[in-house]
């Protein structure tokens, strides 16, 4: 079907992007996490008793396969992680016999636990219990670097958790190896203290942490030191930022870590990782002590170390230069920093040029549009080549170095005047790139590859495009209607930046999830904010498209409110995209009655990612989208999703189960009768169906917590759709009561198959809900569900 425009439509998540999926995709041989034996030798060997007869073969085909393992690990390639989980899986279980000796055991555990850390395929829980058994075992053969390595480790693994969460709905006896996890770490790492036992997002990574730099100390290992103490220290910053109540104890003992971090760097043989860790380090003193004459002495005595490698030096010279800046040596900082972008830019990957450029447009405001544009620059003709992880703190290089040089050349280009329709449309480019290069960041760029956005052009009568960009100091909307001639944006208030409109969100969505009457405030405000502005200019508007900044992401729009009390969803359509590259407007069912395949999950489920417990609404839930032409699918497993796909026309796939989005992206994955299947699995399977020609219109995730509220989640959550190979995906932002959900899903379903659009259908189920009285009208239960991608 043809799209205004005269542009051809195509899929908002489709067969352009599922080529770069195939790319992407892990053989799920890999997939230990699930497997049954592997999963039972890994606990044997690794989380059992000690001394229980269960060995691997020869204590010499260990060792081979330890040494193959680690070798794998140390490449380069994306599934390294996987590629090693390969290898050690090459052992066969042994029950009785001569048990291999203890510092192989510890060894292997370690090497598996660091594989499945990081393993597309893998698992945090499992890496912790691998790592939790390593780091025991070499307790009991007092190897102390061991003992560090794995304690380093497993503080990786929980704040990886901590950052993107785990699984929701896991409880029961799966909990008992995180009371493990906390404890053993606990016991080794005293200072933690008491203060912080209550804060359970923080206390077992840095309970983690603080144990592997403690260890490796004693065992004079200075690089795990170095590296555990600046981790630990980084953590601890971002958590005071978060939480003020702790705040100012975390930021002394973050100190006190760095300068210990920089001293242990300084020990480490090797030159360049010496300079590399010690550098880190004085980079985040920089932002809590600048002025500190310690931080001054420890860049002048690396110099005799970087004097050799021009990324080092230039590295060195940018940070002595913003302690210069900091000290008021407004013209020093300015040499330094021309010194450092210099240097930098003779690497034949000048991974930090865009950086220097940032700082020199800082130090020099009068030309910071020139510096600022020259740091965009750099970064695009680096960005494909960045790793997706920091790879010595382990952070996201999105978040760490990429992100601030995106929001920066928005906020330059977005300064001139809101009519200059050229400066507008530099700034939408750069927006849009900014929201792809995030998703990419999630799910790694050889995973997702940049599109064309959806033009102004493409838009049919009614529909406008609002893309909210929250700033510092204010929020910019930039929107597009079909006879808008192009993007056009509208400055609101000034005063209210991002920080404000964030804290609006949480509340918001703190209220909403749970239930609360104290919503209205926040949803009104939010409304005026973002949304009063371009409806005032284009009142027409009856369906729109919102690309959400950040934390906008986790905002259920339907529910905000105008002046008069009355909800957004009542005025319009509302629809969401992670960037408008997957905003495509998708095309309509080709049949009256469309296809659907509905699978459900009713039973507790006990998986190495967690206890899952039982589902009360799920059968009624799948029984409404599967209505009585469609096939139902009671407590399904995978073989029977394959079975249902083989040689059928799937228009719709409704999944009521668990599910986690949240973590890593490459990790999604809805709970079957008895499995995990990843959303990778998900992907090839509808695929395969793809390939015969028929491609899956809609996916619809019901049941418990698909993206939870939070910006992370939200974001897994529209990968998930893109992972999917669907046009367009409904899931819900929280967990909703099942009376609610069987109500909205019923009256969704009903409406697609009376004719109307895949947003009418939505939107007229929540508009239902909303006239059904005091017990459905709460936006705790038809807000929660979205709609992503194609909305026709």
């Amino acid at each position: 079907m043809g799209a205004p425009g005269n542009r051809a439509a195509r899929p908002a998540f489709g067969a352009g992007f599922r080529r770069a999926l195939r790319f992407c995709a892990v053989p799920m041989a890999l997939a230990f996490a699930e497997s049954g034996a592997q999963a039972a030798l890994y606990h044997d060997l690794c989380g059992g008793d000690p001394a229980a007869p269960v060995s691997l073969g020869s204590d010499d085909q260990l060792r081979q396969l330890i040494q193959r393992g680690s070798s794998a690990l140390t490449g380069e390639r994306a599934t390294r992680g996987d590629d090693a989980l390969q290898l050690l899986g090459g052992a066969t279980r042994q029950v009785g016999g001569t048990p291999n000796a203890p510092q192989l055991v510890a060894e292997y555990c370690l090497t598996a636990g660091q594989a499945m850390r990081i393993a597309r395929e893998g698992s945090g829980r499992e890496a912790k219990m691998l790592l939790v058994g390593a780091f025991k075992r070499a307790g009991e053969i007092r190897d102390g670097t061991l003992a560090a390595q794995a304690a380093l480790q497993i503080g990786l693994t929980a704040v990886a958790e901590s950052a993107g969460g785990a699984a929701r709905g896991v409880r029961g006896a799966k909990d008992d190896l995180e009371a493990a996890t906390s404890a053993a770490m606990q016991a080794c790492a005293p200072a933690i203290g008491d203060v912080m036992k209550a804060e359970a997002d923080y206390f077992t990574a840095a309970a983690a942490l603080d144990c592997a730099g403690a260890t490796a100390l004693a065992a004079g290992d200075a690089r795990i030191a170095a590296i555990s103490n600046l981790r630990l220290a980084r953590l601890s910053l971002d958590y005071a930022r978060r939480d003020p109540v702790v705040g100012q104890i975390l930021r002394q003992d973050a100190e006190e870590r760095l300068f210990t971090a920089v001293d242990q760097a300084m020990k480490i043989a090797a030159p360049d990782l010496r300079a590399e860790i010690a550098l880190r380090a004085v980079e985040t003193l920089l932002t809590v002590k600048p002025q500190d004459p310690r931080v001054a002495a420890a860049l002048d005595s690396l110099t005799a170390t970087t004097a050799a490698d021009p990324g080092l030096e230039a590295y060195r010279l940018a940070l002595a230069a913003r302690q210069a800046g900091a000290n008021g040596k407004a013209a020093e900082q300015k040499r330094l920093l021309s010194r450092a972008i210099f240097l930098e830019s003779q690497r034949s990957q000048p991974a930090r040029l865009a950086t220097w450029y940032l700082d020199l447009a800082a130090a020099e405001p009068a030309r910071r549009g020139e510096y600022v544009a020259a740091a965009y620059r750099a970064l695009e003709a680096v960005r494909p080549l960045l790793p997706q992880y920091d790879p010595v703190t382990q952070e996201s290089t999105f978040q760490l170095s990429v992100r601030a040089v995106f929001e920066q050349a928005a906020e330059y280009a977005l300064a001139g005047d809101v009519k200059d329709r050229a400066g507008i449309d530099r700034a939408q480019a750069i927006i849009e790139r900014y929201r792809q290069a995030e998703l990419q960041s999630v799910f790694g760029s050889e995973c997702v590859a940049a599109r064309d956005p959806l033009r102004p052009a493409d838009l049919a009568p009614g529909e406008m495009l609002l893309y909210p960009v929250l700033l510092p100091d204010h929020v910019e909307l930039i929107y597009a209607t079909p006879g808008s001639g192009g993007f056009q944006r509208l400055r609101a208030e000034k005063g209210v930046g991002r920080a404000e409109v964030t804290a609006l969100v949480e509340e918001m969505v703190a209220a909403t999830s749970a239930g609360s009457d104290t919503w209205r405030a926040s949803a009104a405000r939010l409304y005026q904010i973002l949304v009063d502005p371009v409806l005032r200019d284009a009142p027409d508007a009856k369906t729109i498209i919102v690309v959400p900044d950040g934390p906008l992401r986790s905002v259920p729009f339907a529910a905000l409110t105008d002046a008069s009390g009355q909800f957004l969803i009542e005025r319009a359509r509302v629809v969401t995209a992670p960037a408008l590259g997957y905003a495509e407007p998708g095309r309509p069912f080709a049949r009256s009655e469309p296809s659907v395949l509905a699978l459900a999950l009713s039973k507790e489920v006990d998986l190495p990612a967690g206890i899952f417990p039982k589902l009360d609404g799920t059968i009624d839930e799948a029984k409404a989208a599967a209505g009585t032409r469609g096939v139902l699918v009671q407590d399904f497993r995978k073989a029977d999703l394959e079975q249902a796909l083989e040689g059928r026309r799937i228009d719709i796939l409704h999944i009521s189960t668990h599910a986690s989005f949240n973590g890593r992206a490459d990790r999604a994955f809805i709970v079957g009768n008895g499995e995990a299947i990843r959303l990778s699995e998900l992907r090839d399977l509808v695929s395969d169906n793809q390939v015969r020609g028929e491609e899956l219109n809609l996916l619809v995730l019901g049941a418990c917590e698909t993206a939870v509220g939070d910006d992370q989640a939200s974001m897994g959550l529209a990968g998930a759709a893109v992972q999917a190979g669907a046009q367009s995906a409904v899931a819900s932002l929280w967990q909703v009561n099942d009376l609610g959900t069987v109500r909205l899903m019923r009256a969704f379903y009903d409406n697609l198959r009376a004719g109307q659009s895949k947003a009418e259908a939505l939107r007229a189920a929540q508009l239902s809900l909303i006239h059904a009285g005091p017990e459905f009208a709460n936006p705790n239960i038809w807000s929660a569900f979205i709609l992503l991608g194609g909305w026709r």
